[in-house]
C-alpha cells in the first residue's frame, strides 16, 4: 500500500452551499474536498470471478467470508432470507430467517456484512438483527437467531445500527440532509446512541421535511481506533466521527461534483426527482484500513450499472487518504479476505448474470 502524496486535496474549511447531507458545523471538524484526480489517476487493477451466482435465482446481495464461504441475502420471494454455501463444494451449510411477522421472522431484509458480522434490517417490522457467521457455522441446525434490536430517531426506525459500549446501540440518523438549493435544512447529528427500544428526538427540522428516503448510507465502527466512518449511498460524502463522543472530526466531499435533484411534496416528504446518484455503495475494513467502493454516476438502469467501473478508495481509520484503484467491473457489497490481501464484491458478468469478483490489493 503506497501513500499517494501526489494527489492534490483541497484542505481547509469548505463552505457547502450546494447539496450535502450535513452534520452540524464545528470548529473542530476538518472539511476536505477530494480532488477528481484520485479518480482520473486511480491505479487499474485486474479482477477474477470468485463465484458464479447465476443459479441462485432469488439472490439479492452476496458476500464472501474467509475466502470459501458464500453468504447470500435473498429477495422476499424466496422461502428464507439467508443462505450460506461452501464455495468449494457447493454444499448448503445453513438456510434460515423465514418470511413473516413471527419471532425471528422478517418481511424485508437489507443487509451489511463486515468481518464475519451480518447486520440485517427489517424496516417493515422495525427490527434489526446482528448475526455472527461463525456462530451459524458452529451450531448449524441448532443456531438460534439473536433477539431483535430496534432504535428510532424522531419516530422513524433506523435502517442501520451497531453495538455501542456495554449495553447501548449507535444508529445512523436518516433525518439529516442540507441542500440550500431546495431550502432543505435538516442539519443534525449523523449518529445517535441509545438503548434498545428507545425513540430519540434530535431535530425539530424533521417536522418540516421528511428526508428518510434520500439520506441512506453505511457506517462501520472501530472502538480500537476510536473511530466511526459513514459513507453516503447517494451523495459525494464521507464522514469520520469519534467512537467515544460521536462527534465528527473529518468530512470529505467528492471526488465527484454531481448533485441530486429532489421533489418535495406538500406534506414535506422529500424524494429523488427522476433519478439519483449512485455514490458510495459499499464499505468494508481490516484492523488498519477502510475500503469504499464508489461509482459516481446517476442511476439509469441495472444494465447500465452492471457495465460501470468501480473505484475503490482506501483510507486508514483516522481518515487519511492512502490510495485509489479502478476496477473495470461493477462491484458492490465489498468484503475483504481473511489475510487482507483480496477484496470481493458482487456484480454482473458479460452475460448479465450475477457474480462475485475478486481483486488483489497491491502491497505497495
Amino acid at each position: 500500500m503506497r501513500v499517494r502524496l501526489n494527489i492534490l486535496l483541497s484542505l481547509g474549511l469548505f463552505l457547502m452551499t450546494q447539496s450535502c447531507g450535513d452534520v452540524k458545523s464545528s470548529p473542530h471538524v476538518s472539511e476536505i474536498v477530494l480532488s477528481h484526480d484520485i479518480i482520473d489517476n486511480a491505479r487499474i487493477l485486474g479482477f477474477d470471478k470468485a463465484a458464479d451466482l447465476k443459479d441462485y435465482i432469488y439472490i439479492k446481495d452476496a458476500y464472501i467470508y474467509e475466502d470459501t464461504i458464500l453468504v447470500m441475502l435473498n429477495v422476499p420471494k424466496a422461502s428464507n432470507f439467508i443462505d450460506i454455501v461452501n464455495l468449494r463444494t457447493g454444499d448448503l451449510l445453513w438456510q434460515g430467517v423465514k418470511k413473516g411477522r413471527g419471532p425471528s421472522e422478517v418481511l424485508s431484509a437489507q443487509g451489511w456484512f463486515n468481518n464475519g458480522e451480518l447486520r440485517i434490517s427489517d424496516i417493515v417490522n422495525e427490527k434489526f438483527y446482528i448475526v455472527q457467521v461463525d456462530s451459524v457455522l458452529k451450531y448449524r441446525d441448532e443456531f438460534k437467531m439473536p433477539e431483535p434490536l430496534s432504535l428510532a430517531v424522531d419516530g422513524s426506525s433506523t435502517t442501520l445500527l451497531c453495538p455501542y459500549g456495554k449495553d447501548s446501540l449507535v444508529c445512523l440518523n436518516n433525518n439529516v440532509l442540507v441542500d440550500k438549493r431546495f431550502e432543505i435544512d435538516n442539519a443534525g447529528p449523523r449518529l445517535v446512541a441509545g438503548r434498545n427500544g428507545d425513540n430519540i428526538r434530535v431535530a425539530s427540522s424533521r417536522d418540516k421535511y421528511d428526508v428518510f428516503n434520500v439520506s441512506q448510507g453505511s457506517i462501520l465502527c472501530s472502538k480500537e481506533h476510536n473511530s466511526i466512518v459513514f459513507c453516503s449511498s447517494t451523495l459525494n460524502r464521507l464522514e469520520w466521527m469519534r467512537y467515544d463522543t460521536l462527534e465528527p472530526f473529518l468530512v470529505y466531499d467528492g471526488p465527484g461534483k454531481e448533485q441530486n435533484e429532489y421533489h418535495i411534496s406538500k406534506d414535506g416528504s422529500v424524494s429523488f426527482d427522476k433519478t439519483f446518484l449512485v455514490a458510495y455503495n459499499s464499505v468494508c475494513s481490516t484492523s488498519d484500513l477502510v475500503f469504499f467502493s464508489y461509482t459516481g454516476q446517476f442511476y439509469q438502469s441495472e444494465v447500465h450499472l452492471a457495465k460501470s467501473p468501480t473505484f475503490i478508495l482506501v483510507f486508514n481509520w483516522e481518515g487519511e487518504f492512502l490510495d485509489s484503484y479502478k476496477v473495470d467491473c461493477f462491484m458492490k457489497k465489498l468484503s475483504v479476505s481473511q489475510d487482507g490481501k483480496y477484496l470481493y464484491g458482487s456484480g454482473y458478468d458479460n452475460d448479465g448474470n450475477r457474480a462475485i469478483w475478486k481483486v488483489a490489493i497491491p502491497e505497495e
